[in-house]
């Protein structure tokens, strides 16, 4: 039975880095019998840009509230049927991290067209500890977001929904068609895992570049500095000042630990859904974190990083109002 395979998530487990080997190697995907559909939100994917795949109809006509300028998102649902009746047999590859499967109509509408046309369903996640997952999600919401909080504040109200969104994977399609997978147990070969093992395929990228990569505790200082100046949830002004940053190339191996504090917050709130997430996975567990340390020690800028990041602001809002 042919299979449509959807990588859904979750953010920061290396999702962009994927999207762009599956831009690039569409070809040898369809060579292999999968077809990777490239859309208006896959331009420039190939070449390394920073992308969020494929699925963004899909995702967009499951959930319409999602905020990406689609003239008819109903639209997707029959050119989905039309795609997997002139697929003559062939896999296809969907991928996303915005790719949520609500229980509505809508995903009982995606399902019944899957079934219709004699498609069955792999959908692989990738989880990692839960202080690292936070940590990037911290960095992209201070890169791509304009957020000002210290990273303690954002803890108490941050939430990957790992254990949400796979229940509802597990729900929409059943327990068998998700593989739960630790991202820190593949990420050194995460390419050749994913094309080898996860799709089957007969062969295995060479892809060296960074994509989206994370900013150091300085970096991430700087630019919530930055952030406090152009305002806070300033979307624009971080993400030109964040894309500038990251063209800036790092050998630094940004390493995190949690303090005792943040720990506790981590704990607190997610021991539960840990222990669920774990009885699904396949392979390592997951835990809180690897490590903890009894105090952080607060990157403090100059005076004059803190003006020079100031003058910044002011430039790229003058710049927006024109």
């Amino acid at each position: 039975m042919p299979t449509i395979y959807l990588h859904c998530g979750a953010p920061k487990t290396g999702t962009s880095f994927l999207q762009v080997l599956f831009a690039r190697y569409a070809d040898a995907l369809k060579e292999n019998n999968i077809i990777y559909p490239q859309n208006a939100f896959t331009e420039g994917a190939s070449e390394g840009r920073i992308t969020s795949g494929n699925a963004i109809l899909m995702a967009n006509y499951l959930r319409p509230q999602l905020p990406h300028r689609i003239d008819n998102k109903d639209a997707f649902i029959d050119d989905f049927d039309q795609l997997l009746k002139e697929g003559q047999g062939s896999h296809f590859l969907f991928s996303s991290e915005f790719l949520v499967f609500p229980k509505n109509e809508r995903t009982e509408a995606l399902v019944r067209v899957i079934r219709e046309n004699d498609y069955d369903v792999k959908a692989f996640y990738f989880v990692r500890n839960m202080a690292d997952a936070a940590r990037s999600a911290y960095s992209q919401e201070v890169k791509r977001h304009g957020e000002v909080r210290d990273f303690s504040e954002f803890l108490k109200t941050w939430d990957g929904f790992a254990l949400h969104h796979t229940n509802l994977i597990a729900n929409a399609f059943g327990e068998e068609a998700l593989s739960l997978l630790n991202y820190d147990e593949h990420k050194g070969k995460l390419a050749s895992f994913v094309f080898k093992e996860v799709l089957g395929c007969d062969f295995e990228p060479d892809f060296r570049e960074k994509i989206n990569r994370s900013l150091t505790d300085k970096e991430l200082e700087l630019l919530r500095s930055f952030n406090q100046v152009a305002g806070a949830q300033n979307a624009f002004a971080s993400t030109f000042a964040s894309d500038a940053l990251m063209q800036i190339p790092s050998e630094d191996v940004v390493r995190f630990v949690p303090d005792e504090t943040e720990y506790s917050i981590l704990e607190g709130r997610f021991s539960n859904a840990v222990n669920k997430i774990n009885n699904r996975m396949k392979g390592q567990p997951i835990k809180i974190s690897s490590d903890v340390k009894e105090s952080s020690v607060r990157e403090d800028l100059t005076d004059f990083e803190r003006f020079t990041m100031a003058v910044l602001a002011k430039l790229v809002n003058n710049t927006r109002s024109r």
